[in-house]
């Protein structure tokens, strides 16, 4: 018995093994360099819509919990650098990728890196680095206990501090200084993920913004379609406004989405000393959310 576990279980390691060798990634151009202590969480979605998490066939919804306990099990230190690599094929429906991307945000991580090229990874890797949309909900994260010992040894500790500011009438307590604001992009994107009105309506009512769609055709403004070879008209809107609120087709190819992906940044790279306007992906939670509450953004 133990024999045939053994042996499906191998048989299943080839297996997915083998669709993820037949993942096609897009085509890209830079090429990235990652510390050896970066933690990197890998996410593979083959044509046919499959998602891979390593070497398990997995559902979309697990996505949240997994990436949670992984950070659960890195140095704390090390939360803040965690990337997602997303080897998706460019056949893939985009839509699996933004749910995908969803359930990476649940956790509270926003380093992707969209791989291109080949799916053997090596030192330079080749890909895109792209900040990741938020998430309505969220997955708490996991809290390491501490033993009985360790917490009357902090008891222990504490109770000495308090003697002796009593002795000297001076607090041994020190207090972190308040956190800096928050950058307006990261403000403005977590209350875009709201299901309030008069909230998203404060924060577009202080910046110039436009409501774009992508389809498989380009880039949809108002009845218009802009092809994506069309860059000259792409750069007076990027350059037109400071924020771009950015929908997607329900039948968008995960190819064309990354053309659009390429445009900004050959854009943010030519023009770094100019405005480059805040990328404001809707995901289809929260446009469903949205939709639900009756929240009118770009309609």
């Amino acid at each position: 018995m133990k024999i045939s576990i053994s042996v499906l279980l191998i048989l299943n390691c080839f297996f997915v093994q083998a669709q993820i060798d037949k993942i096609k990634l897009p085509e890209g151009i830079d090429e990235i360099k990652i510390n050896y202590t970066t933690p990197i969480f890998s996410v593979y979605i083959d044509k046919k819509n499959n998602v891979f998490v390593e070497n398990d066939l997995v559902e979309i919804g697990q996505i949240g919990k997994i990436l949670q306990y992984f950070k659960y099990k890195i140095p704390e230190e090390h939360i803040p650098f965690v990337h997602v690599f997303i080897y998706g094929d460019k056949r893939a429906k985009y839509l699996t990728i933004d749910r995908v991307k969803t359930e990476v945000a649940s956790s509270g991580i926003f380093n992707l890196l969209y791989k291109t090229g080949s799916v053997e990874d090596t030192d330079i890797l080749k890909g895109v680095r792209f900040k990741n949309h938020f998430s309505f909900f969220r997955v708490n994260f996991i809290e390491k206990k501490i033993t009985k010992k360790e917490e009357q040894e902090i008891e222990r500790r504490r109770d000495s501090l308090k003697q002796i500011e009593n002795k000297t009438g001076e607090s041994m307590f020190f207090f972190t200084p308040p956190p800096p604001p928050l950058h307006w992009a990261w403000d403005f994107m977590e209350r875009l993920y709201t299901d309030q009105q008069e909230i998203i309506d404060e924060i577009l009512a202080d910046r110039r913004f436009s409501c774009i769609r992508i389809t498989n055709h380009g880039i949809k403004i108002d009845k218009m379609i802009l092809s994506f070879s069309e860059l000259p008209e792409i750069e007076k809107l990027f350059l037109s406004n400071e924020v771009l609120l950015v929908n997607f087709d329900e039948d968008l190819v995960y190819e064309n989405y990354f053309k659009m992906i390429s445009i900004l940044r050959d854009f943010e790279r030519k023009n770094k000393n100019k405005h480059i306007p805040l990328f404001a992906e809707i995901s289809s939670e929260i446009e469903e959310i949205h939709k639900k509450a009756n929240v009118k953004i770009c309609n």
